[in-house]
């Protein structure tokens, strides 16, 4: 059995979010036939990301009712199942969950899918070039980033990212499922995006300029900058 070290939370002698989940990530990894090592570090991948309440009391109610689970916990385990293959462990959470804010949590959870893209070397170029619109200065609506990790063997998962769904009100459309470039970008726009942005986010994962985007009421300037030092290669 693999184990870690139980972690100090703010109510003395209880056990912590932190320490919890990753005990109970620890056993799901044997069920499914990871190996220690790739148990360790997916272990310490969930505590990092949990980032304020992973030293919360287990004692203490949930200080953000997150929307991701049903007494409102930031992590959620499930397995999926394949003909002819293992059971796939997947870990869903909101790694901003317990900030004062919807606008905080936005900052912490890109903050997290940020360290997760430097620590596996995947791009956020996509994903920063909407930042603009996924996280305004004053979010609403029910999350405003959630991410899913596939785990696999190797310590590298398959990451997935879900983003404010209320954002769909600003590109005038009512089901997000069905967004294409077209609902982003107004028509001038799409040579300059297929001839200089796109190839340049496959080639190098960073792009900085200016692009207008479409919104419910009017068409805006969206900035997107990168940090040196992202984006070593396309996820």
């Amino acid at each position: 059995m693999i184990t870690f070290p139980p972690a100090n939370g703010n109510v003395p002698g209880t056990e912590t979010l932190g320490g919890h989940t990753s005990r109970q990530l620890a056993r799901l990894c044997e069920v499914v036939g990871l190996g220690r090592t790739d148990a360790e570090v997916y272990g310490q991948v969930l505590v990092g990301a949990l980032v304020s309440v992973a030293d919360r009391s287990m004692a203490l109610p949930p200080p953000f009712e997150s929307f991701l689970s049903d007494d409102h916990t930031p992590v959620e385990f499930s397995l999926s199942y394949q003909r002819g293959a293992p059971p796939a462990l997947r870990v869903l959470l909101e790694p901003g969950s317990g900030a004062d804010s919807l606008a905080e949590n936005g900052r912490l959870g890109l903050g997290v899918i940020h360290d997760m893209a430097d620590r596996w070397g995947f791009t956020t170029g996509q994903l920063d070039a909407v930042a603009d619109l996924f996280f305004p200065p004053s979010p609403r609506g029910p999350l405003t980033v959630w991410c899913a990790l596939e785990l696999r063997p190797g310590g590298v998962p398959q990451l997935k990212v879900y983003l404010n769904p209320a954002a769909k009100k600003h590109l005038g459309v009512d089901d997000t499922g069905t967004v294409t470039i077209a609902d982003l970008f107004p028509p001038e726009s799409f040579g300059f995006y297929y001839d200089v942005v796109r190839p340049e986010l496959l080639r190098t994962g960073t792009w900085s300029g200016e692009l207008p985007v479409k919104t419910w009421r009017r068409r805006a300037a969206l900035t997107a900058r990168r940090r040196r030092g992202r984006g070593r290669r396309s996820a």
